[in-house]
């Protein structure tokens, strides 16, 4: 039987949902100015567990933060960051088999989606770029500007739908996406 307390709601690669995950072992460690003088803030408390998924037995290591300087500024609350290893799948982009693609097409987008699925959307936006570039490149397409070549007709009837309707989503959605970064990040310097 397991307690309740040893119990806590995480996402499961494997189940592809939530699940319940039992707390296999788990280490806390508090760090203040006392014990630590280069310390520029009053406290950080980190816990570190090894959590195992009831559903399907997979184990993932999960660490979680507080320190004096991560409040709520509307509940005045502490803001704890919480870290999953491995990291979960349930908000990143799945690759799909592009196996007619050729090979440094493929290459340039798993690293792409790669790019996205670590948070590393500037890249990301690079990558996109390239990938318009490379496969107007490999279909013989050699004027105009990126935007012009995702909208072009010739572009669009040479391809397969899987290799550039994906590309053209992606596009679509990284950039709406970085312009509201952009929109969040300029009013919090408000």
């Amino acid at each position: 039987m397991i307690n309740d307390d040893n119990l806590i709601k995480v996402y499961c690669n494997v189940c592809e949902q939530y699940t319940n995950h039992k707390i296999v072992k788990s280490v806390s460690h508090s760090y203040t100015p006392e014990d630590y003088p280069d310390m520029d803030i009053d406290y950080a408390h980190v816990n570190c567990q090894i959590i195992e998924c009831v559903g399907c037995d997979i184990y993932s290591f999960r660490q979680s933060w507080e320190t004096s300087e991560d409040f709520d500024p509307n509940t005045d609350l502490p803001e704890i960051t919480v870290e999953i290893y491995p990291k979960r799948t349930f908000n990143v982009v799945k690759e799909k088999p592009l196996n007619e693609t050729p090979k440094n097409i493929r290459r340039l987008y798993k690293e792409t989606i790669n790019s996205y699925n670590n948070d590393n959307h500037t890249l990301c936006a690079a990558g996109l770029r390239a990938l318009v570039e490379i496969i107007c490149e490999d279909k013989k397409i050699k004027s105009g500007k990126v935007k012009q070549k995702i909208k072009n007709k010739t572009v669009i009837r040479t391809l397969k739908p899987n290799e550039f309707s994906w590309i053209c989503n992606y596009y679509i959605s990284l950039k709406a996406y970085i312009k509201a970064l952009l929109v969040r990040n300029e009013n919090s310097f408000i």
